[in-house]
């Protein structure tokens, strides 16, 4: 499944698993949270909020604020 279907289904309530990009690990999608850097979904050990938006670990460390 693409990005764009994951975050389509995420906003929209279905509950399916969900592939962390950041670990690999894979979970429920109403645990997964959409960065708001990549829009691709990140776990809860592998975001967190930077300026009152969810970012995934990948893109913290990316713009260096992790």
């Amino acid at each position: 499944m693409d990005d764009i279907g994951m975050d389509s289904d995420y906003r929209s309530g279905v509950s399916e698993s969900v592939e962390c990009h950041v670990c690999e690990r894979t979970g429920p999608d109403e645990l997964a949270t959409i960065c708001s850097e990549c829009r691709r979904p990140a776990c809860p050990d592998c975001h967190d909020t930077y300026m009152d938006e969810p970012v995934c670990d990948m893109c913290a460390i990316e713009k260096g604020w992790l």
